[in-house]
């Protein structure tokens, strides 16, 4: 059973996740590609064979009975069966910007429905570092096949064309270094991720009311309690409704304005106030709470920074209504927990962005970029 990539899975600098796996009824080795045998496979994999056995009318069937013979367990297609287990960068094929792995290992099984892989002939390491920073994605924008939503085809025909830059042996041997250390890390950050979801997955959640953290909305009590002496009370309470309904619709089309496909995400704690923002820009601040209170808080907001993916569409109402959805009781031990992990999430990232900055400088200066060159690419 070989664990198989699909679009989803593959992500940018991380070793993928996947439940799905892939038969794989064949004996790869130095001398190449060949099925088991069915005596092997009876005395190596009983199960796997029972498995196959179950469906063998409907094997031996396939197009008009052409496997209905010794090997009708072997796949229809067999190409490119030979190169799964090398080392391999995977490219997810339709992205809002390029997304690649190292597969430094072999261990993983492509999908070629919506995730391709490279073969390279330079340093694996250097390729995947040049290919996932900015500069190589605006190229990549600009000759890739657009789709919907701000997405791209990154199929084989507009990865090819993609210039990689010489380099001196230092510059190479540092964006090599880089990459490995950013895709360890990413790879990192999602188990803690994964850890700190477990546990916050104990708490019991309320959802606060918007005006908790939307800045510039107010209560729908503090708008009835406006005098408005000759309106009777329904409909006063009906306007104030009205309202405040308008306040939050407002405040999120502002957030709506600033998320992009590619936005980061931060939650902060500081000086008592809990903020989250978009790009650096500020959408929910004014939560004052002491530093227990905080601390439990970062880290729900934290997880949410983290794992956030817009959409383009009704991305605010989306990410806002995550926020709202928070725990303000759990036990010591988990409390403890839960802020260790976002402690080390929020190191971890602190060390990925450095990393992230050091690359964008390297492959610019690999490039040769000129100061408007560079602007160019960091403005997209």
């Amino acid at each position: 059973m070989k664990p198989l990539v699909s679009g989803p899975e593959a992500k940018r600098f991380q070793e993928p996740e996947t439940d799905t796996y892939l038969l794989f009824p064949y004996r790869v080795d130095a001398a190449g590609v060949r099925l088991w045998t069915p005596d092997e496979m009876v005395a190596r994999f009983p199960r796997a064979w029972a498995y196959l056995r179950s469906f063998e009318p409907d094997l031996r069937a396939r197009e008009s009975d052409a496997f209905d013979d010794d090997g009708w367990y072997r796949f229809g297609r067999n190409q490119n069966i030979d190169k799964q287990e090398l080392a391999k960068l995977f490219v997810a094929q339709t992205v809002p910007s390029l997304r690649v792995f190292f597969d430094h290992r072999g261990l993983f099984y492509a999908n070629n429905v919506r995730v391709n892989c490279i073969l390279p002939e330079a340093d694996s390491w250097f390729l995947t570092g040049v290919l996932n920073a900015p500069a190589a994605d605006l190229i990549f924008k600009w000759i890739a096949k657009p789709k919907a939503n701000n997405y791209f085809e990154a199929n084989k025909q507009f990865i090819a064309p993609l210039p990689i830059p010489s380099s001196d042996d230092a510059a190479a041997a540092r964006t090599a270094e880089i990459a490995q250390a950013l895709q360890a890390g990413y790879t990192r950050r999602r188990r803690l991720l994964t850890g700190l979801r477990e546990r916050l997955a104990r708490l019991g959640q309320r959802v606060k009311r918007h005006e908790w953290l939307l800045p510039g909305v107010r209560s729908a009590a503090e708008i009835d309690a406006i005098p408005r002496p000759r309106m009777p009370v329904d409909e006063r309470r009906a306007l104030s409704n009205r309202l405040y309904k308008e306040e939050i619709e407002a405040a999120l089309a502002r957030i709506d304005d600033l998320i992009r496909l590619d936005s980061s995400f931060e939650a902060m704690f500081d000086d008592g106030e809990l903020r989250f923002l978009v790009d650096g820009a500020q959408i929910a601040s004014g939560v004052y709470v002491d530093d227990v209170m905080g601390e439990l808080l970062l880290a729900q907001w934290e997880a949410v920074a983290l794992q956030f993916e817009p959409k383009s569409k009704d991305d605010a109402k989306k990410l806002i209504d995550q926020l709202r959805k928070v725990s303000t009781e759990a036990t010591p031990e988990l409390t403890r927990q839960i802020i260790e992990r976002q402690r080390e999430l929020s190191d971890l990232s602190r060390t990925l962005v450095d990393l992230e900055r050091e690359l964008h400088e390297l492959t610019c200066r690999m490039y040769g970029l000129s100061a408007e060159e560079r602007l160019l690419v960091e403005a997209r």
